[in-house]
């Protein structure tokens, strides 16, 4: 076992006032996964997730922190993560993180929110905007 420390730091002074702050979360993980992928205009999939551990699939409700970095310094990253029947999608532009503290997501086309109720994330697929871009993937389980 270990714990995983992720601090995030904003510093910013706007006209003499300061709005940043530090923010961190510690985690006891037992597993890693880390890869760096590169990505195409062609749609991957990048990290898949399944009821068991397999060769780049990670186990349902495992995952205590996930990264996703846009290592590129120019091309931008589409993810596009699914889950059962639903899906949404995240933009990163050059050096862009994605986070999260699990493997759950919501996603609703109406806007209406009324059953609010999140799923497992099934796969996680990257496309690059033009050329190619290495991803980062970072996991802790």
């Amino acid at each position: 076992m270990a714990t995983l420390t992720v601090s995030i730091k904003e510093e910013l002074n706007l006209n003499g006032t300061e709005f940043g702050g530090e923010y961190v979360m510690s985690e006891t993980v037992t597993q890693v996964y880390k890869r760096i992928i590169n990505c195409t205009a062609t749609e991957q999939s990048v990290l898949l997730f399944a009821a068991a551990d397999a060769a780049g699939t990670l186990k349902d409700a495992t995952v205590d922190y996930l990264r996703i970095t846009n290592l590129d310094t120019s091309a931008d990253v589409q993810l596009r993560i699914v889950g059962a029947a639903t899906q949404y999608y995240v933009k990163l532009e050059a050096g862009d993180s994605w986070m999260l503290g699990n493997s759950l997501m919501y996603a609703d086309a109406t806007g209406t929110g009324a059953t609010e109720s999140t799923i497992a994330i099934d796969t996680i697929h990257a496309d690059v905007s033009s050329g190619t871009a290495d991803v980062e993937i970072f996991a802790a389980l």
